[in-house]
């Protein structure tokens, strides 16, 4: 990209964080307040939303903390969302596709998408297509942007290329299909890397940690039992944003674009995870699933 390469801050910088009223993802949205940096914090509902707001604003004295709604779960909702960023952000430094779901029973979305699938991978990919632009300018302006998504040691639970990219028909894993939506970020991460080669966007993808929070409250009993009993060993909210708030704010991030971090440093990934014939495919379907055509 030509232009002058300056010195990253994430201060007043502009950054939007998907799933951010509780979890890893408020404790992100927390921390880049503290550092000064302008939050857009993503929720569903705007009870949870706005109270998060109200308390990372009075925690952390930074009022450019805003709320911005939309269910993910409804491409039509995340369309409206980039609309209205498009609307009245000039640029935007820091995407953070946090947000996620894990499901006790397959739930269809109103495009026909199942729900895991629809909420964890191709929202994220579509917000991402349609907040390009904002993304570009903020390279432009500072000469860096960046896409953080938040993925899972997860992946490595699957063992072969699935048949179905989603879980339509027939018996419906919760875990599983988890999996492969983590799975799906780290491909998807490495494939936008390449799209926006030479643009001053960098993508990287991360495992937070196994977090103790409300995660996995709306996934099956053996889950919610999990979570329960192993309460005390799991990671901290705070700990689990401590790799997403790194590839946020390091003035350098030193690997590849695409690259798969853990505990802040770049981690391996499984070998279904550098499948290219894999990534080539989920890239196609998704841009069918979303109407995307092309990447600006």
């Amino acid at each position: 990209m030509a232009g002058l390469r300056v010195t990253w801050s994430i201060r007043d910088k502009t950054v939007l964080v998907t799933g951010a009223n509780s979890g890893i993802g408020k404790e992100t949205a927390r921390e880049l307040a503290r550092d000064d940096a302008h939050v857009l914090l993503h929720a569903r509902r705007e009870d949870a939303g706005q109270a998060a707001v109200d308390e990372i604003r009075q925690g952390t004295g930074n009022d450019q903390v805003e709320l911005v709604l939309a269910d993910l779960a409804d491409q039509d909702q995340v369309r409206r969302l980039a609309k209205e960023l498009n609307g009245r952000l000039n640029h935007l430094d820091v995407l953070i596709n946090n947000a996620g779901a894990v499901l006790d029973q397959r739930y269809l979305t109103p495009q026909g998408n199942e729900q895991q699938f629809e909420v964890n991978h191709l929202a994220p990919f579509l917000l991402t297509h349609e907040l390009l632009g904002l993304l570009r300018q903020a390279a432009e302006t500072h000469g860096e942007a960046r896409v953080i998504n938040v993925a899972s040691e997860a992946h490595w639970n699957v063992r072969k290329p699935p048949e179905a990219l989603q879980s339509l028909t027939g018996r419906y894993s919760s875990f599983g299909v988890y999996s492969q939506t983590k799975l799906y970020n780290i491909l998807f991460t490495q494939e936008l890397a390449e799209q926006l080669a030479g643009t001053g966007i960098q993508a990287h993808c991360l495992h937070p940690g196994v977090i103790g929070s409300n995660f996995g409250s709306g996934g099956p009993w053996y889950v919610r039992a999990f979570m329960k009993l192993a309460g005390r060993f799991l990671t901290s909210p705070e700990e689990g944003a401590e790799t997403t708030l790194y590839l946020a704010t390091a003035p350098e991030i030193p690997a590849v674009p695409g690259t798969y971090f853990k505990d802040a440093q770049p981690a391996e990934t499984s070998k279904m995870a550098q499948d290219p014939e894999l990534q080539r495919r989920l890239w196609e379907e998704s841009e069918a699933l979303t109407g995307v055509a092309g990447w600006p």
